[in-house]
């Protein structure tokens, strides 16, 4: 299964020259990662050449313009196979992928069902504001927690069109 659409995105914008491998998107994410703990202002100081900015493992392993091409046209569904009644349509491939790697690990006896905030400040129809939180604007997760915190199966919550699969068993 291809997790990633990219290539696919890049022919349908016009980009025909885009041919990305999965090494190479791996070593985008790794720098996306590391970039949420060594901060820099502007993500092309990675590559500069003063002492103070230029991070050598991150200049050494993809060339700066790659590096954009593939966040540019990073992509996780096919845009022409639209669906009307999801609207996390877009990253439901990565949700679904993410929900099938929790259930790798076993279950424990006693979980939980809570809610989650993360968060988002851009425009999308199913973000949610909540007063009085410390996270006030972002989108909304339902998580199935076990007890030591690690997340057993999350669902974007967007309201009437939550995309709840039939398990026959009612809804609660």
């Amino acid at each position: 299964m291809q997790l990633f659409k990219q290539n696919l995105y890049s022919e349908q914008k016009g980009n025909h020259n885009l041919n990305v491998s999965s090494a190479e998107i791996n070593v985008a994410l790794s720098i996306m990662l590391l970039s949420g703990y060594h901060r820099l202002p502007n993500k092309r100081m990675y590559w500069q050449n003063e002492p103070e900015c230029k991070v050598p493992i991150i200049a050494d392993a993809i060339h700066p313009r790659s590096f954009e091409d593939i966040l540019r046209y990073l992509h996780l569904n096919d845009n022409s196979k639209v669906t009307e009644n999801d609207r996390y349509y877009k990253v439901r491939h990565l949700s679904d992928f993410l929900n099938n790697c929790f259930k790798q690990v076993p279950a424990e006896e006693s979980v939980c069902v809570n809610e989650i905030i993360v968060p988002y400040y851009g425009k999308y129809p199913t973000k949610q504001f909540i007063k009085g939180k410390l996270i006030r604007f972002g989108l909304k997760l339902w998580v199935l927690a076990k007890s030591n915190l690690c997340v057993s199966h999350a669902e974007p919550y967007c309201g009437a069109h939550t995309y709840l699969p039939d398990t026959g068993l009612g809804l609660l």
